[in-house]
C-alpha cells in the first residue's frame, strides 16, 4: 500500500481543489501528482489510474484531494488526517476484509495440509472462522480445481463479480 499510497501523482492541485473535478479524472490527476512525488516508483500511471476501481467513489475523491494537497508522498497517517469520517470507516472495513480473507486463506491452507484436500465449505474450518467479511456478508469460496481455489468478499457494494471485490486465488502444490 505504501508503494503507491493509493496510487496517486503530478500537479494539478489548483484545478482539483477549486473545480468540480471528481471521479476518475480527479484520481488521474492525483496519480500524476503522487508519481511526480515518487520518482523511480515501480507503479505505472496506468496501474495507478486503474486502482481507482478499488474504492467507492466518495473514498477515491477524498483520497485524491488529500494527495493533491501534499508536497510529499502522503503516508497512511497523513491520509487519515484529511479523509472524511465516512471514508475512514470504509477504509477500516476494507482493511478488516483483507485481514478476514487472509485469515481464512491461511486456515484453508492449514486444512489442506492436514487433510490432504481443500475443505468443501468454509464452515469446515471450525471455530474462529465465520466466513464473513467486515460487512458481515459471507465470503465467496470457490473450488477452481482440486488444489486451487478463490476466496472473495463481494466488496463494499455487496455485489459479487465486479470491480470492488476483494479476492485472492490460491494454488497449492502437493508433493
Amino acid at each position: 500500500m505504501e508503494r503507491l499510497v493509493f496510487g496517486l501523482t503530478a500537479g494539478l492541485l489548483l484545478a482539483a481543489c477549486t473545480s468540480k473535478v471528481s471521479g476518475a479524472p480527479l484520481w488521474a490527476q492525483a496519480c500524476e501528482h503522487a508519481l511526480a512525488l515518487s520518482p523511480g516508483s515501480e507503479t505505472s500511471l496506468d496501474e495507478c489510474v486503474a486502482s481507482y476501481r478499488n474504492y467507492p467513489a466518495s473514498v477515491s475523491d477524498d483520497m485524491a484531494r488529500c494527495v493533491l494537497r501534499q508536497d510529499s508522498l502522503p503516508t497512511e497517517e497523513m491520509l487519515d488526517g484529511c479523509l472524511s469520517e465516512e471514508s475512514k470507516a470504509i477504509m477500516v472495513q476494507l482493511r478488516q476484509t483483507d485481514d478476514a480473507v487472509s485469515r481464512h486463506e491461511a486456515a484453508v491452507q492449514a486444512y489442506e495440509d492436514k487433510h490432504g484436500a481443500l475443505p468443501r465449505t468454509l464452515a469446515e474450518l471450525g471455530a474462529g472462522y465465520d466466513g464473513r467479511d467486515a460487512w458481515r456478508r459471507p465470503l465467496l469460496f470457490k473450488h477452481i480445481t482440486e488444489t486451487e481455489f478463490s476466496l472473495c468478499s463481494a466488496g463494499y457494494d455487496g455485489k459479487p463479480d465486479n470491480e470492488d471485490d476483494q479476492c485472492q486465488a490460491f494454488i497449492y502444490f502437493q508433493f
